[in-house]
């Protein structure tokens, strides 16, 4: 930790029990390591702390550049979605144009329609009037005749059993 070799430990251990001497040496000994002890874990807890910061701001780092791609992410969309609004606006805009020509040319066509109808008025009484005298002029349909009427009768007296007695 120090950098100091066995050799230098030594001689410090022998100074250190000269000075001190050998009754209290021992406890001397187990104060030292307690407070050598705290002063690793306090250093332990320390590096931790940093690395934990260090830890942080990388998270941080990383959380930025990931916002950023997601708005990237968020811009390439709307530019795509922008794109493809575009192109079907132009054939709504299209649809309605057609749609409303077609609607002013069948209206168009509707009125010309109803003024040939009122031009026409007079040759359609004509064709009513000419339908109705085909309808004189035609032959009648088949009449039965005198003969076809009895046989008629006759069916009918022959299908009936009440009749027959």
């Amino acid at each position: 930790m120090f950098g100091l070799s066995f050799g230098e430990l030594f001689i410090i251990g022998v100074v250190g029990l000269i000075v001190i001497g050998p009754e209290r040496l021992p406890t001397v000994a187990r104060t030292l390591g307690h407070l050598v002890g705290r002063a690793q874990r306090y250093v332990s807890d320390v590096k931790s702390d940093i690395q934990r910061e260090m830890d942080m701001q990388e998270i941080a780092k990383i959380k930025d550049e990931m916002q950023s791609a997601v708005s990237d992410v968020k811009s390439s969309v709307e530019d795509t979605a922008s794109a493809l609004r575009n192109p079907v606006n132009a054939l709504k805009e299209d649809l309605e144009k057609t749609g409303s020509s077609l609607r002013d040319s069948v209206s168009s066509h509707d009125e010309r329609v109803a003024q040939s109808g009122r031009d026409n008025a007079v040759p359609d009484a004509v064709a009513a009037s000419d339908s109705a005298a085909n309808a004189a002029l035609s032959p009648p349909a088949a009449v039965p005749s005198a003969s076809d009427q009895k046989q008629a009768n006759a069916d009918s007296t022959v299908s009936r059993p009440e009749n027959q007695a």
